[in-house]
């Protein structure tokens, strides 16, 4: 049986939380894309300065390293917030289901917004690293390791 005009509203109250983190965390991934990006042109930028130094330029291969390891953790805090809407919109299809098809399956709704949840922490935990490994490519550039 199908649900009634009424309860599909309230479904639909139940998942704008949801859809409103899938919102904030899509604004968090622009803002990660730009970093990797800025860091893209960076690394090209030192490989040219290193190519023209003939490569013994141990300040720009120490930031080279530095930057690296940086894009690698962003790619990293990227996949987390990916996974943490890719959960949240599962779940935002499951409430759907889950009344349509008057399952009680509330303990996955939970699992799936805990995991989105996880997922993000996680993600944010990645940006507070690369920020200290921003400050340490900073040092190394200015020359006080």
């Amino acid at each position: 049986m199908l649900p009634q005009v009424d309860e599909l509203i309230r479904i639909l109250q139940v998942a704008i939380g949801p859809v409103v983190l899938i919102s904030g965390v899509g604004l968090l991934i622009l803002s990660m894309t730009n970093r990797l990006s800025h860091m893209i042109d960076r690394i090209r930028a030192l490989h040219v300065e290193i190519k023209k130094a003939g490569g013994d330029d141990k300040g720009h291969t120490e930031q080279l390293e530095v930057l690296f390891k940086r894009s690698r953790l962003i790619r990293n805090c990227l996949m987390m917030f990916v996974l943490s809407i890719l959960l949240d919109a599962m779940m935002v299809i499951m409430l759907f289901f889950i009344k349509l098809m008057e399952l009680g399956a509330a303990v996955l709704i939970a699992i799936l917004f805990s995991l989105s949840l996880l997922c993000m922490i996680a993600g944010l935990v990645f940006f507070i690293i690369d920020v200290a490994e921003n400050l340490r490519a900073l040092k190394i550039e200015v020359g006080k390791t």
